[in-house]
């Protein structure tokens, strides 16, 4: 039973709380019908003398046994109609037939979806107060005796509000002595209660002659404080009691059941239940309502990297970014694990777009795990609704569809719902469900990247990249499908595909006289398998090439997820002849420093790196610095993005080995890549790379 979201740290919290409570609680079912009860706590089968597999299933009508017409009981059927909270008093019997006073207090509780599942009623044992009031009521001889052993506080007024009788309690609550009360103005020595619920409460059971009764908290004595005014005709006598305790008690547990226990912000219930909320009111006033829709990117590599302990700390210094974005008309929630969501009243797409700009920027604000900084991107999708023609699941669904946009764009981005949107996520799952078949299909092939001498702009090598020859929507590049194939055990038979393809593209080039590597992509479920190594070991026994002309890419982030195991298996295809190159360097989680530990035989120095070389001296030093790191590691350097000739005659002032990019070419069929480069530069070995204009082949 989950009152809390997908939080299990909130569900195990509220449960505890309900456990460990003095005051009994009953939980019932409102998905099925008569709301039978579903949960007792162990202080309910205390003060009612029920074990619990005694009432489970049954209704609570089983406590007031035949005694039925009792006022709470219309009360708690209007709230249970009208899905609203109540308050009623119950004369309700122990299993031994005693008769058991019992205040009750009745909540209900939403799931995911907004709707109301359960109803929680906490009960409070109020016998000896009620028996105390009847007797004060009957016996007026014995009052001021009685009033004055009862733990309630007791005061009478006159018809002109001056107080004729206080008891000590009253005095002790009040912080007043009875004596300095009695013979005054109620009003006079108070005047803090004037035009107060208890004011308006006293007021209206006097004119009325009706009984009267009111809860508030009194910020003068700072205290919660129940009242309850009885009105005869000469005056009014008030029974009112400290109820601090019970409401805090109250306040924690339905802040267990509507908060996310690690970050305090609103969980998924409660964040539906505002933007139901929200739309109504929108609708009513014309208004748009936004949600803002954050997933947190590559999230799992921390837990991976760091721990979970780490994780929960990350996660909590995001909930208090996301918290300075609060207002009266923007609420955050965190939904999930790593998905938060802002829901903004009175938006527009600009001001949602402008939104989440600042939040992107708030959230890759470094954040310090185990003494390292480290960045975290997140990717946005938001959702506009206007004039109430979308439910708040809808809104939600859009908006968690326009982040997938966000991340299949390269991540930490922002989109927005539209029908294009929509369109894309449907395409998504047909290509999803196309996948399972497009390998026994023979839809894939392989592309090749050429990879040239820095020096002689000779080619000596190719990085192999997978494409789908879909049916229908023609030639996909990995952007398009890769991600979906990450999510499934799809990706390690893909990936041994991939290798076998390159293996066997390989032998056919060497067979006509070329010699290259093929540098060929391993995911990370794939570096995870312990059958990795023998997988590629029988392969290039199967095709007759030689290891040393396979070279291996994997990134930092991934060897951040289990670095020992992942560094194991790696060592173990170095020792077999693979060269290992670590991708994308320089955007991961590790430092230079440790660079010395990895089994690596060379780097690529990500294309965030040189984009500014030409431009920025600063830019051109830093990659002059890792690559004299990587040359005194005697590791190969690739550096892989290269779009202009300006950037290849930066890079000829450094060590750098070779360069991969847009200026050499595109990603080609094997024909075109055996055609274009490996016959031309048999013959014309020392041709510069101008020849190849960027997109001309």
């Amino acid at each position: 039973m989950n009152f809390c979201g997908k939080g299990e740290n909130s569900e195990r919290f509220f449960r505890a709380l309900l456990q460990l409570s003095s005051s009994p609680v009953l939980i019932t079912d409102a998905k099925v019908p008569d709301n039978p009860i579903i949960f007792v706590n162990p202080a309910f089968e205390q003060v009612t003398g029920y074990a619990a597999d005694e009432v489970l299933g049954q209704n609570c009508r089983l406590l007031q046994s035949d005694d039925r017409e009792q006022p709470g009981r219309v009360i708690v059927s209007e709230a249970i109609r009208t899905g609203t909270s109540c308050e009623a008093l119950f004369r309700n019997y122990r299993k031994d037939g005693r008769l058991l006073w019992t205040h009750l207090y009745m909540f209900p509780v939403t799931g995911e979806c907004g709707t109301i599942t359960h109803f929680v009623g906490i009960q409070h044992d109020v016998t000896a107060r009620q028996e105390a009031e009847q007797a004060a009521l009957l016996a007026s001889a014995q009052v001021a005796s009685v009033l004055n052993s009862i733990t309630e506080g007791c005061y009478s007024l006159d018809r002109n509000w001056t107080c004729t009788y206080m008891n000590v309690q009253a005095g002790e609550w009040l912080d007043r002595r009875p004596e300095d009360i009695v013979g005054k103005n109620i009003w006079d020595e108070f005047p803090e209660a004037v035009d107060s619920v208890f004011y308006q409460t006293y007021h209206d059971a006097m004119r009325t002659q009706q009984f009267g009764r009111c809860e508030t908290f009194f910020a003068p004595l700072g205290k919660w404080l129940e009242a309850r005014a009885y009105p005869a005709a000469d005056g009014l006598t008030v029974f009112f009691m400290d109820i601090t305790s019970r409401k805090e008690h109250e306040i924690a547990l339905v802040y267990a059941a509507t908060h996310d226990s690690l970050t305090g912000l609103p969980n998924r219930s409660a964040c539906i239940a505002s933007l139901i909320r929200r739309l109504r009111m929108g609708a009513e006033a014309g208004e748009a309502v936004a949600v803002v829709f954050i997933d947190l990117d590559h999230f799992k590599e921390v837990n991976d990297a760091f721990g979970h302990a780490a994780g929960d700390d990350v996660l909590e210094t995001i909930g208090n970014r996301l918290i300075r974005f609060a207002s009266d008309t923007s609420v955050p929630a965190r939904i999930s694990g790593d998905e938060f969501v802002m829901i903004v009243s009175g938006s527009d797409e600009m001001h949602a777009r402008a939104l989440a700009a600042q939040i992107l920027e708030a959230i890759a604000a470094p954040i310090q795990v185990n003494g390292r900084d480290i960045t975290i991107g997140a990717s946005i999708g938001i959702a506009l609704a206007h004039g109430g023609a979308v439910t708040a699941d809808e809104l939600l669904s859009q908006a968690d569809t326009a982040m997938y946009r966000s991340k299949a764009n390269g991540r930490h981005s922002t989109s927005v719902y539209d029908g294009r949107v929509s369109d894309w996520n449907r395409r998504r799952h047909r290509l999803r469900q196309d996948m399972l078949y497009a390998l026994e299909n023979g839809q894939f092939l392989l592309h090749y990247q050429p990879q040239v001498s820095l020096r002689d702009n000779s080619v000596v090598g190719a990085e192999a990249l997978v494409r789908w020859q879909h049916p229908e929507f023609g030639l996909l590049s990995p952007a398009a499908f890769l991600d979906i194939a990450e999510e499934s055990p799809l990706i390690i038979e893909m990936g041994a595909w991939v290798f076998n393809e390159a293996c066997r593209q390989l032998r056919q080039w060497q067979d006509e006289g070329f010699s290259l590597k093929i540098s060929v992509n391993v995911s990370v479920r794939q570096l995870a398998s312990h059958d990795l190594p023998e997988m590629m070991t029988q392969a290039i026994k199967r095709h007759g090439v030689s290891p040393s002309s396979i070279k291996l890419e994997v990134t930092e982030s991934m060897l951040a997820q289990d670095f020992d195991v992942m560094s194991q298996i790696l060592g173990t295809l170095k020792q077999k002849g693979f060269r290992i190159a670590l991708d994308d360097f320089g955007t991961g989680y590790s430092n230079l420093a440790y660079i010395r530990l990895l089994p690596v035989t060379a780097i690529k120095i990500d294309r965030s790196f040189v984009t500014g070389l030409a431009v920025d001296n600063g830019a051109l030093k830093l990659v002059k610095g890792i690559i004299a790191l990587a040359k005194s590691l005697d590791l190969h350097v690739i550096c892989e993005g290269i779009e202009t000739t300006e950037q290849r005659e930066a890079l000829e002032s450094t060590e750098c080995d070779s360069i991969q990019g847009y200026l050499i070419s595109r990603a080609l069929p094997a024909e075109t890549f055996l055609a274009n480069f490996l016959r031309l530069t048999q013959s014309a070995a020392n041709d510069k790379p101008s020849r190849h204009r960027p997109g001309s082949v």
